[in-house]
């Protein structure tokens, strides 16, 4: 665990270690753990973060909107968070056994053809060129949807995969409903 001024920056390999990163590092995409779901963000350097989110809610589609808070506002009161981590192009992940985070693009985004990693200056660009945009929706364009689009140039949702994923493996016609209901 490495201290960011009062916040823990981990790395966890494998569910069973922790890995010290040398520090945060502007047009990182960061993570952190809310009752039920992660809430991820591009931290953009200063100790400065742009998210899907409103000053009161990371879930309410009438108020979220992609803002520009600090990292204290981004993390609530939470004192970890996560670096999340990418496959490089043309290598393929490691297996999750080795790694999860990695692994967890790896269904998705590593193999399809659009994939690549901005450098972080376009990160960066990339993530104040949709500030005060709005139009959240949980499905569709979340706060994950957003910082992974930054980062990749694809909009896409690992949390609303795997929630979907859960309810058509449980046979339940739920699960639109159930994305409506949260948000």
């Amino acid at each position: 665990m490495l201290a960011i001024g009062k916040f823990i920056l981990v790395t966890k390999l494998a569910n069973r270690a922790i890995k010290k990163d040398a520090h945060l590092l502007a047009g990182d995409i960061i993570k952190v753990r809310r009752l039920g779901y992660w809430h991820v963000g591009v931290y953009i350097g200063h100790e400065e973060v742009i998210h899907f989110s409103s000053l009161d809610s990371d879930t309410s589609p009438e108020n979220n909107k992609i803002i520009k808070t600090s990292l204290e506002q981004f993390l609530r009161g939470k004192k970890t968070l996560e670096k999340v981590r990418f496959p490089s192009p043309g290598v393929p992940p490691v297996s999750a056994k080795d790694d999860p985070l990695e692994f967890f693009f790896k269904d998705f985004l590593f193999y399809n053809p659009n994939y690549k990693l901005y450098p972080a200056h376009e990160v960066i660009e990339r993530a104040k060129s949709r500030l005060g945009e709005g139009h959240y929706n949980l499905e569709d364009n979340n706060c994950e949807h957003f910082a992974i689009w930054c980062k990749t140039g694809i909009s896409h949702s690992k949390q609303i995969q795997k929630l979907k994923k859960l309810l058509s493996y449980y046979q339940l016609d739920l699960a639109e409903k159930i994305i409506r209901f949260l948000y």
